[in-house]
């Protein structure tokens, strides 16, 4: 539809700039140099936005696999995001139960990031930008005293790890679930 227009809007040009003279060779040399010209344009044009709608879905895809439960994939996503420098666009992402263990988040936009029962294990969190809205793997929510350690390194006295069995265990012993 767009070559269309391109082509009608060059035939009326045309026509207007030799319809005094009557010069119908020049008119079709023209038509056919002004016409080559709009559709190399449109060409131009589909190549650039396909290109932007093709990024635009890498990226939407490699958000998404962050959130996966499987840490070979949530952490091949972190390093592609981190490559491409789309790590900064992640504001409000929803990564809650992924197992982002040895995961490269540093520098990352994570502010409003859900990360319920995240897994964090060795992740790399440094400078990472939080917010009031991101939500730890404990439910809390970020505040200056936030301890980033505390989820990142085996080695914290205050270490903290979700695992479904003993999350299971718990939900049992209080009748919030059967056996």
């Amino acid at each position: 539809m767009v070559l269309l227009v391109l082509m009608v809007v060059q035939l009326v040009l045309s026509l207007g700039t030799v319809w005094d003279t009557v010069e119908w060779e020049g008119l079709v040399l023209s038509l056919c140099t002004d016409l080559i010209g709009a559709g190399v344009t449109y060409g131009l044009l589909e190549l650039v936005v396909g290109r932007r709608e093709q990024r635009e879905a890498r990226k939407a895809n490699l958000i998404a696999q962050l959130g996966s439960r499987v840490k070979d994939v949530a952490v091949a996503a972190a390093e592609g995001l981190q490559r491409h420098g789309w790590h900064h666009e992640l504001p409000g992402a929803y990564l809650a139960r992924a197992d982002l263990q040895r995961a490269d988040l540093g520098q990352a936009n994570l502010q409003g990031a859900d990360l319920t029962r995240a897994k964090l294990e060795r992740a790399n969190l440094e400078k990472t930008e939080l917010s009031e809205d991101t939500i730890f793997p404990v439910g809390t929510k970020w505040t200056l005293g936030t301890d980033l350690d505390s989820f990142t390194d085996p080695g914290h006295p205050y270490f903290w790890i979700y695992d479904e069995h003993i999350e299971r265990a718990r939900k049992v012993r209080a009748g919030e679930e059967e056996e």
